[in-house]
């Protein structure tokens, strides 16, 4: 019963955060904002591609590295966030 209960719970939170997204995508124009500036759509699309390919490569380990593979992937993801911060803090600096 409890397996059900918690199988609801992670349905109803996933269900919630499809349809945020989506009145979040229809809400702020998404698609008008990329169809101005097709370069930063193609720039989401290689951080997209670069994150499942390292996620695949995560995911071919052994599992007897999987300890040191999340410390890895968490210090990997850290690295990444800070890397598109920077990235996108430099080309507001560098728009205004």
């Amino acid at each position: 019963m409890r397996k059900l209960a918690i199988r609801f719970l992670i349905a109803g939170f996933v269900g919630f955060t499809v349809v945020q997204l989506i009145c979040q995508f229809r809400a702020d124009d998404t698609a008008g904002y990329y169809r101005a500036h097709p370069e930063r759509l193609l720039v989401a699309l290689v951080v997209a591609a670069i994150g499942g390919v390292v996620l695949h490569g995560f995911h071919r380990f052994a599992s007897r590295a999987q300890p040191r593979r999340w410390q890895f992937s968490l210090g990997t993801l850290f690295l990444v966030m800070t890397a598109i911060a920077w990235v996108f803090a430099l080309i507001w600096l560098l728009t205004m």
